[in-house]
């Protein structure tokens, strides 16, 4: 989808999945200090569905979308910091969500979100649950978008990996 100056593009070729490595790169690696074990190429990339955000044609931001057991995660989503404040963060999302209903219908979205960044995706309509908790030293929180064709029960059933406190968690969030 592309409006006026920004671009949102579900990545085909290997020009784009390298310039979301980079991204992923500068933003994880480089300025937030994350190992490099974090965010190599790794197992999933194959698997997972990549975007890549465009603004006045150059490559400011990124994403990618896993099937999981009956939900999608979202993960990797980033904005160059110079990029920042200018709502493309929310444009990629919002064009994440809507290809993500498209392309799975029956399915809800889970994601590990960095602490600093909840209120941004409570915005859009996402929900954290649980206890806190550390990757590659970043405070992050499980955080959970529901459409609404999907049941609950689905949700429960498929979140039956959680610990016991998370899963207490998430019964209360999906119920308010």
């Amino acid at each position: 989808m592309k409006t006026d100056d920004r671009e949102f593009i579900y990545v085909e070729s290997a020009k784009d999945l390298k310039e979301c490595l980079a991204l992923r790169e500068e933003i994880f690696i480089k300025e937030q200090k994350a190992s490099n074990e974090y965010d190599d190429y790794d197992l999933n990339e194959k698997s997972a569905c990549h975007f890549l955000l465009k603004y006045e044609g150059q490559p400011v931001g990124t994403a990618r979308l896993r099937e999981r057991d009956g939900f999608i995660k979202f993960e990797r989503i980033c904005v160059l910091k110079s990029f920042r404040g200018k709502s493309l963060g929310e444009f990629l999302m919002v064009n994440l969500q809507k290809w993500a209903i498209n392309r799975f219908p029956n399915a809800f979205f889970f994601m590990h979100a960095q602490t600093h960044c909840l209120e941004f995706y409570r915005k859009l309509s996402w929900k954290d649950f649980g206890d806190t908790f550390f990757e590659e030293g970043i405070c992050h929180n499980r955080m959970l978008f529901i459409p609404d064709n999907i049941s609950l029960d689905k949700v429960l059933s498929s979140l039956s990996f959680l610990e016991d406190n998370d899963f207490e968690s998430l019964k209360i969030v999906i119920n308010s």
